[in-house]
């Protein structure tokens, strides 16, 4: 498959960079997802490879405009938002019988909407360097999931993940904080 890419960089200074990329990336699905993509037989921790009704391909469309710029020789900044389309995301959907019994399935659109600002700062033999990152991960098309054992689950056991439902596991804010000591600097 091809995946194109197409940056441009402006130089306003010396001291500054913006940028702008448009990019599509693509994975296809691995083989434990492969191995454990039917809803008739949820697999407990996938150990064998078998085929399973097929997966489609992760396909990316990620558009990114940022800002990179320096203050004399001690302190570097950079700036960027970003929007990344996912066609045909693949999530692993537990049956609810078990912690560890489930398949995976694509689930349609999501998308990641967000914003990373970041700083660094070198003094002598001390270096910081602070990154704080924004973002908004949501689906954006719908599907229904089994999980009986959830509070918010039909009567059927079902949860309706609807359009514009956060994903999981994708934390809304991030702050992280670097000090670096190099005596011999």
């Amino acid at each position: 498959r091809l995946n194109p890419a197409l940056g441009v960089t402006w130089n306003p200074s010396a001291a500054a960079t913006m940028f702008a990329t448009l990019a599509q990336g693509m994975r296809v699905p691995s083989p434990v997802e492969l191995t454990c993509a039917d809803p008739a037989a949820p697999c407990n921790l996938p150990n064998q490879f078998l085929a399973d009704p097929p997966l489609k391909p992760v396909i990316a469309r990620t558009l990114e405009v940022g800002l990179r710029a320096r203050v004399g020789d001690v302190v570097k900044f950079s700036a960027a938002v970003y929007r990344s389309l996912v066609n045909d995301d693949i999530h692993f959907i537990n049956t609810g019988n078990s912690t560890t019994a489930g398949f995976f399935q694509n689930v349609g659109r999501t998308e990641r909407v967000g914003l990373e600002l970041g700083a660094h700062a070198a003094f002598g033999a001390l270096a910081l360097r602070g990154s704080y990152h924004a973002i908004r991960a949501a689906y954006l098309s719908g599907f229904q999931m089994p999980s009986p054992n959830n509070s918010a689950a039909d009567a059927a056991g079902n949860i309706l993940v609807s359009p514009g439902n956060r994903l999981p596991g994708v934390p809304a804010h991030a702050l992280k904080l670097r000090v670096e000591w190099a005596p011999d600097r």
